[in-house]
């Protein structure tokens, strides 16, 4: 008898002469044991009703059973006839179908009827199918289902002789006359019909005669097309709107490449020769005409060659620039007692739209090992006017760059040795400026060569855009050469020596930053040396000296500006007439063509010395006073000679010289200190900062900084779900030339303050920022002077709010207030949601323009006044089920359980560009 495969031989008892009630007790236990396995066979039974192990090797069977009641199975020598409802199993893959044909010695199986074939990589339905158990080859009639993450279905009308999927090894699969998607709703939202589909397993798909189907719709045709299985799609669409741009769309595609070859050490092991991805992209704004650009990165030769190209042409067709295209001629004329003889004002007020409708940028970032001493570095960040980011470019970026007011590009080539390097550097930089003459001591008027009215508040300022004709060139340096040792331990002395030596040939702008008519090139040379002497005090106490010493060379080619000459100082009355430029206070005030004053300081370049010498003195001393308490105090001394190229431009406040010209070794006399503080556990930083400047008073540089003194804390829990941070700063600068009445020394005193906070469940999250500034200033008369702002404590808060919103939802919402304003500066919202088979991305930010010359007339602001700038943007990513996308906080399961990494801000989820 057999019972749920289990079977049992029930013997007669052969003695009559037995105990009666022994043979009843033996009957019992036995008509028990029958009915117990009687249950068990019932339940086996509704699982299989025959079954039949077929060995393939050690610890591997082929089974074959059956899967309801009526099925039979029969044998034709090696063939098995099943029919029924039947089930073949290998492993993890499985056939069932109403009826199967088995060659036990060939493992070959044909199916008829409802097949279902699964496995590891999906699972397919078909109507008839052929398969080899030994090869893992196969034939599938009418079929349908899920292949890895593609999902396909057979096509109307199929020729019977032609099979829909066929697996022609492990590794191939080609699918025929189907529709694919990664969709499996019942109504996919789009999928792609094609003639051929041939499926390379976790690697690529290839395509041909592809069209593409939206909700059943036919939109794209491509002849062919391939993809990649292991990564999301290389196709990204962007849609938006924006209040100044109109609608915008951007169609992408990113291409990968790398070479491998086998590692020099182990051969078994692969090495990238080379790598890299590109992503191509078309843009096109309806109101505003097409663009397009690309973006490279790359690592080429085993990475001794690596770096990064960005490039974005559009062809700007309705940009409306309405900005003075004069500034510069505008001056006062006085006589020597400071009555007003005559104003000269002869701008050439033009609001016309800008002629240049070309903007583009260049980006480059680039390095190359030459050999194991040399490198090349290459540096551009170049672009056709400021605001293209603003406009622009930002609606693509995960950063806002908002106006850029500087655009350079660099090239280095350096060599080092153990102790010694060489550089030689070639760079050039453009600046935005008006065609006007800077007073540098006032840093008001200096905002001037950037907005229109820098005196107004930012809510009043008319400048709408800026022309590219106030680009100037403020640096070129052409060459600049550079060699240096490193500290070099002389003999068994506690002692190091260092000297470097620099020869330049570097571009002099002048006062005038758009004119060139006073530019000159300046050539020199700058010989330093040093004595460095190190010694411990104790196991945690370094005192470290330096002594140094150098001179130089700084030729400026022409001694003259040329802004004027004689006639402009002729007046009717004969009064000894002075100019003033641009009214600016503490003002710069022309005695004649080539001297000026700025308080009651005379400059002209003939007073400017060609050579300098200059000596210093540096001392440090580090402490490490406990585990946590470490600290640090450093003196520096410096004096050189006057009245050298740097030394003049400094001293009228020109703070660009350095970066500009040279980095020329000015005068010093202060102290630096700092004490930190920090614990492992909780976790817990804090710094006290303190600096001053020992020049005295009546000898400071305009804009030169007398003292500074900060502090700041930043603490955390261990589970990471509170942070907090405050700060707390106050400087003293120096403002105007000393010798001006107007100079004081403008005292600001600013503190802010952060807190974070994600709860343990990491479903959400929120941040708040404060920062204050207010002023100190020194009063003259009965006011107080405050050229910067709107206000004369001005404050910004900023924070938001984020997280899972259901089960396909990821939200934050953010803004920023400033007192400047009056009102939001900015606010935006980000979502995201899981679409199925495509990420949909919404970001809608509103702002506030102070460039817009529409504020001059609404002074006074309403609650709703930063909506006057709407920027909306859509983007549409396919995706591939799996797909690992990050979004949220540290440890935050959302979509498809993916993990933020370690370490991921609290506020990561920012649609990141809505890129690719």
């Amino acid at each position: 008898m057999f019972f749920g495969g289990l079977s049992f031989s029930l013997l007669p008892c052969s003695s009559a002469r037995r105990d009666r009630s022994r043979a009843g007790t033996r009957a019992g236990l036995i008509l028990l044991l029958l009915l117990v396995f009687s249950i068990q066979g019932i339940h086996a039974q509704e699982e299989s009703f025959w079954s039949r192990a077929i060995p393939l090797g050690p610890g591997e069977t082929l089974t074959i059973k059956s899967l309801e009641e009526g099925g039979s199975l029969q044998m034709a020598g090696d063939v098995a006839y099943a029919t029924g409802r039947t089930r073949i199993e290998r492993g993890d893959l499985r056939l069932e179908a109403d009826s199967i044909r088995l060659d036990q010695r060939r493992l070959v199986a044909e199916a008829e009827g409802n097949i279902i074939l699964s496995s590891a990589e999906g699972e397919i339905r078909a109507e008839s199918l052929y398969y080899d158990f030994r090869q893992h080859t196969g034939r599938a009639y009418k079929a349908q289902g899920q292949y890895g993450p593609v999902f396909f279905r057979y096509r109307k009308g199929e020729k019977e002789d032609q099979p829909t999927f066929q697996m022609v090894s492990e590794d191939e699969v080609l699918i025929h006359g189907a529709s694919i998607t990664t969709c499996d709703l019942a109504v996919p939202h789009f999928r792609i019909s094609a003639q051929e589909i041939m499926i390379y397993p976790d690697d690529r798909v290839f395509i041909r005669g592809a069209v593409l189907y939206l909700w059943e719709v036919p939109v794209f045709y491509m002849p062919a097309y391939t993809k990649s299985l292991r990564e999301p799609s290389p196709w990204f669409l962007w849609l938006g709107y924006h209040s100044e741009l109109g609608a915008w769309a951007r169609l992408g595609y990113t291409y990968k490449h790398e070479s491998l070859v086998p590692s020099f050490a182990d051969e078994d092991v692969l090495r990238a020769e080379s790598r890299g991805q590109l992503t191509v992209f078309a843009t096109e704004f309806l109101e505003r005409g097409p663009g397009g650009g690309l973006e490279y990165r790359y690592e080429l030769g085993y990475e001794r060659h690596r770096g990064e190209i960005d490039l974005f042409v559009f062809e700007d067709g309705e940009r409306n620039v309405r900005s003075e295209s004069s500034y510069a001629r505008f001056w006062e004329k006085r006589a020597a007692d400071g009555t007003l003889v005559e104003r000269v004002d002869s701008r050439e007020i033009q609001y016309s739209p800008e002629e240049e409708i070309e903007r583009y940028r260049i980006g480059v970032r680039h390095r190359s090992i030459l050999t194991p001493h040399a490198r090349w570095y290459l540096n551009t960040d170049y672009f056709s006017d400021p605001d293209i980011y603003d406009e622009v470019l930002d609606l693509f970026g995960d950063l806002e760059r908002r106006r850029v007011m500087e655009r350079d590009a660099r090239t280095a080539l350096i060599w080092t040795r153990a102790e010694m390097t060489a550089r030689l550097v070639v760079e050039l930089k453009d600046r935005i400026g008006r065609d006007r003459i800077t007073n540098f001591s006032n840093p008001g008027d200096i905002l001037g060569d950037f907005d229109e009215q820098a005196e107004l508040p930012i809510t009043k300022r008319s400048d709408e855009g800026i022309r590219t004709k106030r680009w100037g060139r403020v640096s070129l340096k052409a060459p600049q050469a550079t060699i240096a040792t490193t500290w070099m331990k002389l003999w068994n002395l506690p002692l190091y020596y260092h000297t470097d030596l620099n020869l330049f040939r570097n571009l002099d702008r002048g006062l005038n930053t758009v004119s060139e008519d006073d530019d000159a090139y300046v050539r020199g040379a700058d010989w330093y040396n040093a004595l460095m002497w190190r010694v411990l005090l104790g196991r945690q106490v370094t005192w470290i000296n330096q002594i140094g010493g150098g001179a130089g060379v700084a030729d400026r080619e022409s001694m003259e500006f040329g802004y004027l000459d004689e006639d402009d100082f002729a007046s009717p009355a004969g009064e000894d007439v002075r100019l003033v430029p641009n009214n600016s206070m503490g003002g710069l005030v022309f005695e004649d063509p080539e001297t000026f004053l700025i308080g009651t300081k005379r400059f002209n370049l003939d007073d400017v010395q060609d050579s300098f010498v200059y000596g210093d003195f540096l001392s440090r001393l580090h402490a490490r006073l406990t585990d946590t308490l470490s600290g640090d105090v450093t003196y520096r001394y410096r004096a050189t000679t006057e009245h050298f190229l740097g030394d003049w431009y400094s001293e009228m406040g020109n703070r660009y010289v350095r970066d500009d010209l040279y980095d020329f070794r000015l005068r010093e006399n202060n102290i630096n200190a700092r004490l930190r503080y920090a614990l492992a556990r909780p976790r817990f930083t804090a710094t006290l900062r303190y600096f001053s400047n020992f020049i005295e008073e009546d000898e400071l540089h305009p804009q030169e900084v007398r003292n500074l003194y900060g502090a700041d804390a930043r603490w955390a829990n261990l589970e990471n779900t509170v942070s907090l941070g405050a700060r707390v700063s106050l400087s003293d600068q120096q403002m105007y030339h000393p010798s001006a009445m107007e100079s004081f020394l403008d005292s600001s005193l600013r503190y802010g303050g952060y807190v974070g906070y994600t709860p343990p469940s990491r479903l959400w999250w929120t941040n708040l920022s404060v920062d204050f500034e207010e002023e100190l200033d020194r009063p003259i008369g009965d006011r107080s002077f405050n050229r910067y702002t709107e206000r004369e404590n001005p404050y910004t808060v900023g924070g938001g709010i984020g997280g899972r919103i259901g089960p396909k939802y990821m939200g934050q919402i953010s803004g920023t207030y400033r007192s400047e304003y009056g009102t939001l500066q900015r606010l935006s919202l980000s979502l995201r949601r899981d679409m199925h088979d495509l990420w949909l991305m919404i970001a809608i930010t509103f702002k506030q323009d102070p460039y817009n010359n529409e504020y001059l007339s609404n002074e006074k602001r309403d609650v709703f006044s930063f909506m006057d700038e709407m920027d909306l943007r859509f983007a549409l990513i396919p995706k591939l089920p799996g797909d690992n996308v990050v979004a949220g906080v540290p440890g935050l399961t959302v979509l498809q359980s993916q993990t933020a990494p370690e370490g991921e801000e609290a506020s990561a989820f920012q649609v990141q560009g809505l890129g690719p």
